[in-house]
Order: structure tokens, then C-alpha cells, then sequence
């Protein structure tokens, strides 16, 4: 990640604004999309999910201990009457009143682990590959983003271009088509150049048109990223430096590629989750 947060800050190094204009650079469109973009929250979603289900796995294999507490109390009152002789042999009845108190206190705990249980370890191993897993998909997903940002960014920096060199060149044929109807007043040239001329303004008001709406295209893909319009956007300067690969070995590349490409990781995660 600290690779392509120096990718990101060396391309926005190279975007600086023209004079007194407030114009966006690289890596300032790039951070209002990461806080817009719906694939990266998706992403960002299904990574905290599998942080979350980590710990839950290995609560499975940790010891289970229960308390419980029984705090009983009972009040009984009562009479009873019954028939007895006294000394003389006479019969009497007698009553006595009986009253009972009685506190239950009761307190256990139990301690439990299991031995050994397979189901909950291999669940707590496809827990650290779904988390990892999931890491290394958000961390593509930042990575996508960041491309598409930049594509998008220069998409709408060349409509600009091109808009600007279709309303040059529209201004210069409108002047060609100015001098040849004063040419064809005073009878220099024929009808036919000036319907040409006139042909050839139409083609370029028609590109201008075509321009706008490919600019106006293209600024609507980039606010679908930063969900909301940006009024400027910085241009390279003209000593943008070109660096050269480094290592400059192809194979190098390969094998980087290979040990660090982000899909491969999550395929591989992928196959160790299967």
C-alpha cells in the first residue's frame, strides 16, 4: 500500500494549477473518490465482515465457563389441633401454632475445554483466509480506483484539448468563410469556394458540438468516482519528468508479479478457504 500511496502522490507532485486558478489535482480527486466510490465501500464492507468473524472462530476453541447462583427463601406458618388426656385421664384438645423459617443459598461453576475439536480449528484457519482474503481484495479495490481515477482524470483533461482545438479551428474557418464571401463580391472566386468554405465551417461547428458533448461525457464518468462535479482540473506541466522502470528487467517485473499481484493473492486465499 505504501507503493501506491507514493505512485499516487508522484503523479499529483506533477499536476500543479495555473495561476490564480483553483484547480484540482490527481491525488485530490483521488481521495474525494475513495470516500464515494460503491465498489470500494463494497469491498471495505466484506473486509470488516470477515475481520469479525475471526474472533468468533476462535471463541470456539477457547474454555466455556458458566456460573449460576439459586438464592432461595421460605416463611411457613401454622397451627395444629389435636386430642389428648390430661394427668386426671380427662380428653382435651389442644393447639399449637408452629412457625418455620428456612434460606437456600446455592452457588456453582463450571469450567469446560474441549480435547480436541478439528471442525473449530480448520473454521478458525478459513477465518484468517477469509480475513486475508478480504485484505488483499479492498487493497485491489484501491488500486482499481486509483486507475480508474487517472483514466477518467485524463479522459476529461484530452476533451478539454480537444474542444479547445475544434473552437480554433472552427474560429479560423469562420474567418476563410468571412474572406470568401467578400472574394465572391468582387468577383474573385466562384460560387463553388464559397459553398465549400461554408461546407467546411458547418463540419467544424458540427465538431465543437461533438466536443461539448464528449467533455460533458466525460466530467459526468469522473463524478460518478468523486460524486460530485469539479469545476477545474489541474494539467501536467510542461517538465513532467519520464522515468524509466526500476529494476529495468523485464523478468523482474515477472516474478514481482507474480509474488504481489493482488488477484492472484485473493485466487490463492481463495482455493486455501475451498
Amino acid at each position: 500500500m505504501r507503493g501506491r500511496t507514493r505512485l499516487a502522490v508522484s503523479l499529483s507532485a506533477i499536476l500543479l494549477c495555473a495561476p490564480g486558478a483553483q484547480a484540482a489535482d490527481l491525488l485530490e480527486v483521488y481521495q474525494r473518490a475513495l470516500q464515494n466510490d460503491p465498489l470500494l465501500r463494497e469491498a471495505d464492507a466484506t473486509r470488516l465482515a470477515a475481520r469479525e468473524a475471526r474472533p468468533r472462530a476462535l471463541a470456539g476453541l477457547l474454555p466455556d465457563l458458566t456460573a449460576n447462583g439459586t438464592i432461595s427463601q421460605r416463611d411457613s406458618e401454622g397451627s395444629q389441633t389435636f386430642l389428648t388426656t390430661n394427668a386426671a385421664g380427662t380428653p382435651i384438645i389442644r393447639t399449637t401454632n408452629q412457625e418455620t423459617d428456612s434460606d437456600f443459598t446455592q452457588y456453582t461453576v463450571q469450567l469446560t475445554q474441549s480435547i480436541f475439536r478439528w471442525d473449530r480449528w480448520m473454521t478458525l484457519k478459513q477465518s484468517s483466509s477469509q480475513v486475508a482474503q478480504a485484505e488483499a481484495d479492498y487493497a485491489a479495490a484501491q488500486l482499481d480506483l486509483m486507475l480508474r481515477v487517472s483514466q477518467r482524470y485524463f479522459d476529461v483533461l484530452a476533451a478539454k484539448d480537444t474542444l479547445q482545438s475544434e473552437m480554433t479551428a472552427r474560429d479560423a474557418i469562420a474567418r476563410q468563410l468571412e474572406q470568401a464571401d467578400k472574394r465572391f463580391e468582387v468577383g474573385l472566386i466562384a460560387i463553388t469556394d464559397v459553398q465549400e468554405a461554408r461546407a467546411a465551417h458547418d463540419n467544424s461547428v458540427a465538431a465543437v458540438i461533438a466536443a461539448k458533448r464528449n467533455l460533458a461525457s466525460t466530467q459526468e464518468l469522473l463524478r460518478e468516482l468523486t460524486g460530485d462535479a469539479i469545476d477545474a482540473l489541474a494539467s501536467p506541466t510542461d517538465n513532467m519528468p519520464l522515468k524509466t522502470p526500476d529494476p529495468s528487467s523485464e523478468q523482474q517485473w515477472i516474478d514481482t508479479a507474480m509474488e504481489q499481484n493482488l488477484a492472484l493473492i485473493s485466487s490463492r486465499l481463495s482455493a486455501e478457504i475451498a
